[in-house]
């Protein structure tokens, strides 16, 4: 039984409404699709798997049995690795459907390995993000002409630990981490939902609001859960040990719920919810330019063969959203902005097709716009880029972190003290590795973070619990494994490595601790894992769990900062070749 979590309150019946709900054949999707139902909405679940869709809707159906003023539910095919599928799942949508009332961009991937959609954008921003965006856009048309409607972006509290690199989104310039191409996909969720909100206004369309939040810490999808412990692949362990601080789906859908239904957030719109209130995210999901180079960068391409085939009406919405900016400097600029906006009688007169009026050129002068020398440099950890006087990109600490007050945003070193934040162990060691007087002493040239929140007493792990760690890690890697196995989370390579192991007992732990080795050692694979690659595993069960550290130490049997393929194998009491010919068989 979990904490006390906020519950959606709102008693609003949606008969005669439609709602769309993506992802939504398990988790808090479904349980969203469940509330809905219950309300008398027409709920449309548009997911990838047909098959699982319509195994939920009939459960859904199955326990609302008896009960009255139920609605509909309709299963839609939906893949949004896919903008083909996107393209034709709205057109289906706009063919069928006379009005949108609700949508809920829901669906998500969570730290898969290096991949792209079919289109070749990286999966986890071309899923989470781009495959909404478009999908949203092209729905517009029909929620505009809906008298009131919400647009609900289900984003994470891993939008914190996003940085998103607009030069290299698809990270072909740069090493690959999952983690960070997740944490950007839901940054972006928060961006987008501000930008859209924006242009909405703009064009003065206020019958439609839109809303991000964060749904908290579900215990049966693993994506939710990664968002605040930063640590993949862990589903069981964290099922078993944080079951009482997380919450179940149901739970979980309630924010999205109370972003859909409540009154009082119908007044409210490009804000982000958590715990069905009003939550302030990370500064950067607040910035302007960062949400506008956001929506700029969807490939234009990709809406204009829709909007061939539609009316000259759809145009104008389009149009005008796509290129509405509604800051107050552009609308002194823009004498067209001082017309009476036609958008503001679609909903009235859709019958009317509506010439586009194209804005004027703001003037210009003559003057040459020189790229940021900065956009391409990535500084690291503690680190930010300045122009120096001669116009040249360097790295610098960062001057100033931000002090967190809540216990839980501090962090602990290895060096046992409590630190104000992660900005502040990374500037404190960007200071000592620069020779900066504010530098603690030398020892801190490798100070990092051992566990998040403040620092408390752990118990010594005793000689006899450390020489049976080895076999305790390899039973929790494999019962790891196994679990997202049976979730189909493992790629074919590593799912045909579980399925072995189920049928032979000699490999059972030594497939997982291969799996696991593969996995940390990606950033680069240099037969070595650093403490930044051990970092998912160090941080989020310190606290519990007191002789990860100090077995993770002793691994590092050359005090060196790293745990080599062989030191490995040693700790695990398998064989480095094997490890390694596995890995290798694995990435050819």
């Amino acid at each position: 039984m979990g904490l006390s979590h906020a519950k959606c309150l709102s008693n609003v019946r949606l008969d005669g409404k439609t709602a769309i709900v993506t992802g939504s054949n398990t988790g808090i999707g479904k349980c969203t699709v469940h509330d809905f139902f219950k309300r008398g909405a027409r709920v449309i679940m548009a997911c990838r798997n047909i098959e699982k869709a319509n195994e939920a809707a009939n459960d859904i159906k199955e326990s609302c049995n008896g009960q009255d003023n139920t609605g509909e539910i309709v299963v839609t095919e939906l893949d949004l690795c896919s903008l083909e599928s996107v393209r034709k799942c709205a057109a289906k949508l706009l063919e069928t459907e006379k009005h949108i009332d609700i949508l809920v961009n829901n669906a998500g991937i969570m730290m898969c390995p290096q991949s792209k959609t079919k289109d070749g954008y990286e999966t986890q921003f071309g899923t989470n993000h781009l495959g909404h965006f478009l999908f949203t856009l092209l729905l517009l048309p029909r929620i505009i002409k809906t008298s009131s409607a919400r647009i609900v972006n289900v984003s994470s509290s891993g939008h914190t630990k996003g940085n998103i690199d607009f030069e290299d989104l698809n990270f072909e310039k740069r090493p690959y981490k999952a983690l960070q191409a997740y944490c950007d996909s839901k940054l972006s969720n928060v961006l987008f939902t501000k930008e859209l909100a924006r242009r909405l206004q703009g064009a003065n369309i206020e019958n439609v609001n839109v809303y991000s939040l964060h749904p908290g810490v579900i215990s049966t999808e693993l994506g939710r859960y990664l968002d605040d412990t930063y640590f993949k692949g862990l589903r069981w362990t964290f099922s078993v040990l944080f079951s009482v601080f997380m919450k179940t789906p149901e739970q979980g859908a309630q924010t999205t719920i109370h972003c859909s239904l409540d009154e009082n957030a119908g007044k409210e719109t490009g804000l982000y919810y958590s715990e069905c209130k009003v939550q302030e995210p990370i500064n950067k999901a607040n910035s302007v330019e960062d949400a506008k180079k956001l929506w700029e960068f969807t490939p234009r391409a990709d809406l204009a063969g829709f909007i061939m085939k539609t009316s000259l009406l759809v145009l104008a919405i389009i149009f005008a959203i796509l290129i509405t900016d509604a800051t107050a400097e552009r609308r002194k600029v823009k004498k067209y902005r001082k017309k009476v906006n036609p958008l503001e009688n679609l909903v009235k007169k859709p019958e009317e097709p509506i010439p586009v009026e194209v804005p004027e050129e703001p003037e210009m002068e003559n003057e040459i716009q020189l790229p940021d020398p900065c956009l391409q440099v990535h500084c690291g950890a503690g680190k930010i880029c300045q122009v120096d006087e001669n116009d040249e990109p360097q790295c610098v600490c960062i001057p100033d972190c931000p002090i967190e007050s809540e216990p839980r945003r501090q962090v602990c070193s290895n060096m046992n003290e409590t630190w104000t934040s992660d900005c502040a162990i990374y500037q404190q060691r960007c200071w000592c590795s620069t020779g900066d007087n504010r530098c603690k002493g030398d020892e801190y040239k490798h100070v990092h973070i051992e566990y998040y929140g403040t620092c408390r007493e752990m118990p010594e792990c005793l000689k006899e619990e450390m020489a049976d760690f080895p076999r305790r890690m390899r039973d929790w890697l494999f019962n790891i494994m196994r679990d997202m196995a049976d979730r189909k989370e493992l790629t074919p390579h590593f799912l045909e490595m579980e399925r072995e192991a189920e049928s032979n007992l000699t490999r059972r732990w030594t497939n997982a601790a291969v799996w696991k080795w593969c996995e940390l050692d990606g950033n680069p694979p240099d037969r070595s894992v650093s403490r930044h690659e051990l970092f998912p595993i160090r941080a989020p069960l310190m606290a519990l769990e007191h002789c990860i550290a100090p077995f993770l130490n002793t691994c590092d049997i050359d005090n060196n900062h790293k745990i080599s393929l062989e030191e490995w194998g040693k700790c695990l009491e398998l064989d480095e070749d094997d490890i390694e010919d596995r890995c290798d068989e694995i990435a050819s």
